[in-house]
């Protein structure tokens, strides 16, 4: 375990248990996984293990949302951080060709170069950080351990012993002649070869007026020295040999010269940067964020002005209808009912992507939430029949949720999305029953997104939710999901009444010769 302050596992957590390698089951049904995505973009650090990995007590939940506070009010420290994660890359590309394969000197030399860097980088980060002004969070431990680290003798040692080395390779002086395939290289004794003042007196006479301002093309660094350059390099070392022995000494003694709490700080406070990045882009599109209040088993939640965050990832500003939610005492299950492509499944998502947020210890899309911790979050959206399958669709449905039965409890999250659509209307309402009576038992959270509106009745741990139609034409969907009691309404009926395909206008249309298309309402065009 790396010692010192962190600002992913403060506290209660263990930071080093091993991580997930592979998204949960339910990240695909919730589209989780395209908003990992989004959190780790190609060619940076893949926290997708932090992504997948939610805490388990409320106070580290609140000690993550401590840091985002800090940084939400603090725009200044956030563009510090990045630079300060921006600035690490150079180190490590510099470690990486000192341990590569080049010749030693060289290695020596670069690996000199990454501990300047480094310097450089926690240098800026105590000017970021010290005496700071209301770092509250998980992050005040991180100043002082800074401060802490650039006042203690072993890092102004580090500090001097650079310079030290710095210094001895620059009083190297040497020449090279080359004459044909032959390289002859000697120390230069002459002095200062600056020869750029008595350029400019050879030339003075021909001078007319102020040089332009010429800015040189920035060329692509060459990182490691080629065969020739290294041999004149060792030549060198061979006539003067003092300051690579200096630069040699500066290695063998500073091998681990990176701390390691800010090693660990540069690759977990990304974590935050990249959500804030998904902050403000979902506040561009006017998705708001609030801080979720958080409780192990509240006797009431809710969650206000809440969307589908994969969704709002892929869609404009404006485009996006937000919902609310609620349950208290008893309730338990959550059943949602509607037309067809009423928001149903895109609301069940919507609430199983808060409270995976919420484990995270993340800011939630909405502008209020009082959500549990929870203990497990599982799903069972409907899938696509396989002829294999010598069972069916319903054998599979049964022992799919047979085994998140058998591990869901009071903490549970469970996410149900048109179970049972392959029987009858009879025996998904019996099915539906039995189930759902199963979770209510267990305490588990339950949204259960089905057809069959009698399932909202059946005692108070139920909470009936209908995905709303305008009331002009009873088809076009608000995507609004309210709180009320379904209405029986027959969606398809509507349909067909608002098509001209009821029995009576077929009729009127036969007898009358007319094509049913050519009576279409107004409110269609």
């Amino acid at each position: 375990m790396t010692p010192g302050p962190s600002v992913l596992f403060p506290g209660e957590e263990e930071p080093d248990q091993p991580a997930q390698v592979e998204d949960p089951s339910c990240f695909g049904d919730l589209h989780l996984d395209q908003v990992a995505d989004f959190l780790n973009p190609a060619g940076q650090v893949d926290l997708r293990s932090v992504f997948r990995q939610r805490l388990t007590t409320v106070a580290s939940v609140e000690a993550r949302l401590h840091v985002f506070a800090d940084l939400e009010r603090d725009a200044d420290l956030v563009a510090g951080l990045r630079r300060f994660v921006d600035a690490q890359k150079p180190v490590q590309q510099a470690l990486e060709v000192a341990s590569g394969p080049s010749y030693p000197r060289e290695r020596d030399g670069w690996f000199l170069e990454a501990a300047q860097r480094d310097l450089a980088c926690v240098a800026d980060l105590d000017r970021l950080l010290r005496d700071r002004p209301g770092l509250r969070s998980a992050l005040g431990a991180i100043a002082r351990h800074v401060v802490a680290l650039v006042d203690g003798t072993a890092h102004r040692r580090l500090h001097t012993d650079a310079d030290a080395a710095r210094s001895a390779l620059g009083t190297v002086r040497y020449q090279v002649r080359i004459q044909g395939a032959r390289v002859t290289v000697s120390l230069d004794d002459a002095g200062d070869d600056d020869f750029s003042a008595e350029v400019t007196r050879s030339f003075a006479r021909l001078r007319q007026g102020p040089a332009p301002q010429v800015r040189a093309a920035s060329a692509p660094q060459q990182l490691q020295a080629n065969h020739v350059e290294s041999k004149i390099l060792g030549l060198v070392a061979r006539l003067d040999p003092a300051p690579f022995a200096e630069l040699a000494r500066f290695r063998s003694e500073h091998a681990d010269f990176r701390d390691p709490v800010l090693l660990r700080f540069a690759t977990e406070i990304q974590f935050y940067l990249r959500h804030l990045d998904l902050m403000a882009a979902l506040s561009a599109h006017g998705v708001p964020f609030c801080h979720p209040r958080v409780e192990v088993d509240p006797d009431q939640e809710e969650a206000r002005g809440f969307v589908d965050v994969a969704l709002a990832l892929r869609s404009g500003p404006g485009a996006l209808v937000p919902n609310d939610v609620a349950r208290s005492g008893a309730e338990r299950v959550l059943v949602v009912t509607g037309p067809n492509q009423g928001g149903k499944t895109t609301f069940c998502r919507a609430v199983g992507q808060l409270f995976h947020l919420t484990g995270l210890g993340c800011p939630v899309p909405g502008t209020a939430a009082r959500l549990r911790l929870a203990t497990s979050i599982d799903t069972h959206f409907e899938r696509t029949e396989d002829a294999a399958d010598p069972g069916g669709q319903l054998e599979d449905d049964l022992r799919r949720i047979r085994t998140v039965l058998d591990r869901c409890g009071p903490g549970s999250v469970v996410l149900v999305n048109e179970m049972f659509s392959s029987t009858s209307l009879e025996d998904a309402e019996l099915l539906g029953r039995r189930v759902v009576d199963q979770l209510a038992r267990t305490g588990a959270l339950t949204v259960w997104v089905t057809f069959v509106e009698r399932l909202a009745r059946l005692g108070p741990a139920m909470v009936s939710l209908v995905a709303e139609v305008s009331e002009d034409t009873e088809v076009r969907r608000t995507f609004h999901v309210r709180r009320r009691r379904p209405d029986g309404h027959s969606y398809a009926l509507a349909l067909a009444r608002r098509h001209g395909l009821l029995r009576q206008d077929v009729l009127a249309c036969i007898t009358a010769g007319h094509d049913p298309d050519t009576r279409k309402g107004s409110e269609e065009r």
